[in-house]
């Protein structure tokens, strides 16, 4: 199979360096936290061992899901960079998720607003029991979107997380609405080694950067609700600078 070339709007353009720049900042951030969580123990599990938290404390919580959202952000650039669109979509329906569920415990924990959604989140987190129910996706998102004091309309807020959890759902599903954007022609036919239209890949490329911003938001909340004063101050002040430098990029 001839390997496809590779996107050259996305490789070196503006928007992938803005998206880096938020993973760069992002990861400096995660790794000053990595060294003041409880870490991970090799300890027996099952028939074997594995690495387990032990103390299930809600920092290692954010700060596992952190870590998922930084190689996912990571995977988005690798995929953009192919073309591989419909797999960006599915990725960006994770990383709302996972976005979501550290501001979350972070803001649970920084507002002092700790619910049972809380302790049933992480109950579920934690478990490997299938019997253990998760938090419905629009109470976590309701939390969010009144736990921050200069949000004017929640229930907006609530509306436009459900419309753009759906759109991605479509890619993670492979629902027809999304999958038809892979044909194109004449003759129409699916392209299956990445899509590379500029129609067809404008608004994923688009929407990349503010991925970086958010990861770059969840290292904020994180280092401010694992109590590392000094470390968030300097990431909420990132957090600023990268929103008035790529102000026109991420809508900051």
């Amino acid at each position: 199979m001839t390997e496809a070339p590779f996107v050259a709007a996305w490789r070196g353009s503006r928007e992938q360096a803005a998206t880096l720049e938020g993973v760069r900042l992002a990861t400096s951030a995660f790794r000053l936290l990595e060294r003041v969580v409880l870490p991970a123990r090799w300890a027996p599990w099952r028939d074997a061992h594995n690495w387990q938290y032990l103390e299930r404390l809600p920092s290692q919580a954010i700060l596992s899901k952190f870590a998922r959202q930084l190689s996912t952000l990571t995977a988005l650039d690798i995929l953009l960079d192919r073309g591989m669109v419909q797999e960006v979509g599915s990725m960006q329906r994770m990383l709302d998720e996972i976005a979501e569920d550290i501001m979350f415990l972070g803001l649970g924990i920084t507002t002092g607003k700790w619910t049972p959604n809380h302790v049933a989140y992480l109950e579920h987190f934690w478990s490997e029991d299938a019997r253990v129910a998760g938090v419905q996706r629009k109470s976590i998102r309701a939390f969010v979107n009144r736990a921050f004091p200069d949000q004017v309309d929640p229930s907006k807020a609530d509306g436009l997380g459900r419309e753009l959890y759906q759109v991605f759902s479509d890619f993670l599903h492979a629902r027809s609405s999304a999958l038809v954007s892979m044909i194109s022609g004449p003759p129409p036919r699916y392209h299956l080694a990445g899509i590379f239209e500029e129609e067809a890949t404008r608004s994923f490329r688009d929407q990349a950067p503010s991925y970086g911003y958010r990861c770059l938001m969840s290292a904020a909340i994180a280092t401010r609700a694992i109590e590392n004063g000094p470390l968030a101050a300097q990431t909420y002040a990132q957090l600023e600078e990268y929103g008035e430098r790529y102000s026109s990029l991420v809508g900051a």
